[in-house]
């Protein structure tokens, strides 16, 4: 059981059972708390590690001209970040706390000889990364719908899904999102985020309070994205 400095439980790697999780514990080498904004894995050379975001939500971020920035991916509790870093020495984009972030890092030269000896794991990270990439090219997709409405009940419907798959018993899950988050993430501005909401909170469909947005109508929400 992974736990956390507090002494509770932390979030296990998505899909992992416990032999996998068991193994790459051998390979942890620290858990850091991070500030909104701060940096988890720099785009580049330097970012050679593994990391699992335990607590809070990160993204993986590309900064385009005029400091504007994509979220090619948001990174939940009990994914995985850095894996082509560990293969290959050199992390494809930016990893962005999006919240407060509580993070593990593992050991890059640990964790490649445990995947050499143990496929078992190589596996398991390997199917790890294709959901991710899969949630990648959804929110690519998620680019080409045509209102903003579409595109941010979209984003919403999709992280329900997976917050959801972490604890099935939350009835209306919260996402601690800004709405310039939302924009990075949809390839829409804070003002047409801004409107969107202000339309969706206004059918009932969310709440938005203290710099969280809870989602209140799942149904409603799957309806319009099916």
């Amino acid at each position: 059981m992974l736990v956390s400095e507090s002494g509770t439980k932390a979030a296990r790697v998505r899909g992992f059972d416990e032999k996998a999780m068991a193994l790459l514990l051998r390979a942890r080498t620290s858990t850091r708390r991070l500030d909104r904004r701060e940096t988890l894995i720099p785009h580049g050379p330097a970012g050679g590690s593994l990391v699992l975001i335990q607590r809070g939500w990160a993204g993986r971020i590309r900064h385009e001209a005029g400091d504007r920035r994509q979220i090619l991916d948001l990174l939940l509790p009990g994914d995985l970040c850095g894996l082509e870093a560990v293969i290959a020495g050199h992390a494809l984009c930016t990893v962005e706390a999006l919240t407060d972030v509580e993070a593990v890092r593992f050991d890059a030269a640990s964790l490649i000889s445990l995947m050499q000896s143990h496929p078992e794991l190589t596996i398991a990270l390997l199917d790890h990364a294709v959901h991710q990439t899969a949630n990648a090219r959804a929110n690519q997709a998620r680019m080409f719908k045509r209102s903003a409405t579409e595109r941010l009940t979209d984003l919403i419907h999709a992280l329900v899904q997976r917050l959801r798959q972490m604890d099935a018993s939350v009835l209306e899950p919260e996402i601690p999102l800004t709405q310039f988050d939302l924009a990075d993430a949809t390839g829409l501005t804070a003002i047409h985020v801004n409107r969107a909401l202000k339309s969706l909170r206004a059918e009932g469909r969310i709440t938005i309070g203290r710099g969280r947005m809870r989602v209140t109508d799942l149904a409603l929400v799957q309806g319009i994205t099916e």
